[in-house]
């Protein structure tokens, strides 16, 4: 049981690193948006639908993976601290949708800042489902 609960954080931790860098690479993206989108005078964006953004589909893929790692184990008995963390990774993929339909920029990398946050959020209770 232990050792499952290991790989599952892992598993997790894994998946959160790959999140953190791409909400990095995307913070970097939309710098360089926000600066042409200046000089131009024009929205140079080209994603028309938040789920086209690879972050999201980052986030996508670690809420599939946290709610199969919660549905075992330990989680079983803890509902409370099993709930807490679904919603932390839940909202690490709502809030970037959230913020991509804000249609501005500063808005939207806001919204990613705050995805950030959850994201440690649930890092931070993976370490108390240890």
């Amino acid at each position: 049981m232990g050792g499952e609960l290991l790989t599952q954080y892992s598993v997790l931790s894994t998946q959160y690193s790959v999140l953190r860098t791409r909400y990095s690479e995307l913070g970097t993206q939309h710098s360089v948006l926000s600066t042409r989108h200046s000089a131009l005078g024009t929205n140079v964006m080209k994603i028309d639908r938040f789920e086209d953004i690879d972050a999201w589909k980052k986030a996508r893929e670690l809420v599939l993976v946290t709610y199969k790692a919660t549905e075992e184990s330990q989680f079983s008995r803890d509902y409370g601290l099993r709930d807490q963390i679904r919603r932390s990774a839940v909202s690490v993929m709502s809030n970037i949708a959230e913020g991509f339909s804000r249609q501005t920029m500063k808005e939207f990398v806001q919204f990613l800042y705050i995805a950030k946050g959850s994201g440690s959020e649930l890092q931070s209770q993976l370490y108390v489902a240890l």
